[in-house]
């Protein structure tokens, strides 16, 4: 009986596959050695899924040889590998000439510096890869240094995954400041790193202008309650984040408080993760008020705070769908239509036919006099114990 891999050469040698999934299949270097060989020429194949195959920098040079005549595979997963910076390197170099590659994973392969390096490098000229998932690697700030370096210029990337990758305050300073001019990264994800009130300062003050950032992870930091009102300032004029992940960041009924503040006017907001802190129950109700008068936010997540049952069931009430919708229809300006403006001259307006006519006359002399203005009038007013609240409602997509 055939292998695994065996079935799947077959398959793209008689481009008769769309889809490679060899997930788990042990197939090491040798094995990527001959799906590369068959895939330099393919033109049917568009996913290949190499994730946890044992895969080393020889195969990883392999692959990339072959991507340097495919023009078919748009996404390559090379998750849970151990390609290395020599691997990352082959790579870099493939996605020089590439344009058909659109989401690229190299999480958990020992990546350094040196590999991120070469890729920030690639992305500068590239302008096909969109999403770029490096989590799990060991960058640091020098290998986000340098990547953000490649965000001035790429208008490509959508999707940058670096959590897990020991970056501090150095290197998140990098990435904002990238994002100062960036104007393509939708989400920026820089869970399980080691950026604090530094950090966290800097990537509020960006997004006070940012308009393309719709999700910002920072779970798993060390921002604080001042890094949480840093970021909540920036939520009162920043009008593109739907997502913002601040679970286990040590943020108390303080930083909570200047959430829910920004909350009573920020109209974008839709996921607010706030697990894994220290709020209690001046916090939580801080939140509670807000969610009264917000009409965007439709999960907010508490699991693991020191807040009641009796709130948490509040908070789920306000964010039910039909409460939301109650809410937004209470904010929504009522019009009142216009009075009609009066008639001018002529017999169905009260005036007589000879009034009609000197009117009529005077035109040609004269402009008419001006209606009176339209007026308008707009009026508008404006438990189960569960430890995440939500809803799912769509009168808005989330993201």
């Amino acid at each position: 009986m055939a292998s695994e891999l065996e079935r799947a050469i077959a398959e793209v040698r008689a481009g008769t596959v769309t889809v490679v999934n060899l997930r788990s299949a042990s197939i090491g270097d040798a094995g990527a050695t001959q799906l590369a060989d068959v895939l330099g020429t393919n033109t049917s194949v568009k996913v290949l899924d190499l994730d946890l195959n044992a895969i080393g920098e020889a195969g990883a040079t392999q692959l990339a040889d072959a991507l340097g005549t495919n023009t078919s595979v748009k996404e390559l997963n090379l998750g849970g590998n151990e390609i290395g910076d020599l691997g990352a390197t082959q790579l870099a170099d493939a996605l020089c000439t590439n344009t058909s590659v659109k989401k690229l994973n190299l999480g958990a392969n020992e990546i350094g510096e040196a590999g991120a390096t070469q890729l920030a490098d690639a992305l500068g000229t590239n302008t096909s890869v969109k999403e770029l998932n490096l989590d799990g690697n060991e960058i640091g700030d020098p290998g986000a240094t340098q990547l953000a370096d490649a965000l001035r210029t790429s208008t490509s990337v959508k999707v940058l995954d670096l959590q897990y990758n020991s970056i501090g305050d150095a290197g998140a300073t990098q990435l904002a400041d990238a994002l100062r001019t960036n104007t393509s990264v939708k989400v920026l994800d820089l869970d399980l790193n080691a950026i604090g009130e530094a950090g966290a300062t800097q990537l509020a003050e960006v997004l006070g202008t940012n308009t393309s950032v719709e999700k910002l992870d920072l779970y798993r930091n060390s921002i604080g309650d001042p890094g949480a009102t840093q970021l909540a300032d920036a939520l009162r004029t920043n009008t593109s984040v739907k997502e913002l992940r601040l679970g286990s960041n040590s943020i108390g009924d303080a930083g909570a408080t200047q959430l829910a503040d920004a909350l009573r006017t920020n109209t974008s907001v839709k996921v607010l993760d706030l697990d894994l802190n220290a709020i209690g129950e001046a916090g939580a109700t801080q939140l509670a008020d807000a969610l009264g008068t917000n009409t965007s936010v439709k999960k907010l997540d508490f699991d693991g705070n020191d807040i009641s049952s009796e709130l948490l069931g509040r908070i789920k009430a306000l964010l039910d769908p039909a409460a939301r919708a109650q809410r937004k229809a209470e904010a929504t300006p009522v019009a009142v239509p216009a009075p009609e403006a009066p008639a001018w001259g002529g017999a169905a307006a009260g005036g007589s036919e000879p009034l009609a006519g000197a009117v009529a006359a005077a035109v040609a002399c004269a402009a008419p006099p001006a209606a009176p203005p339209a007026s308008a009038v707009s009026a508008g007013a404006g438990g189960d114990g569960s430890s995440s609240s939500s809803s799912d409602d769509d009168d808005e997509d989330a993201e």
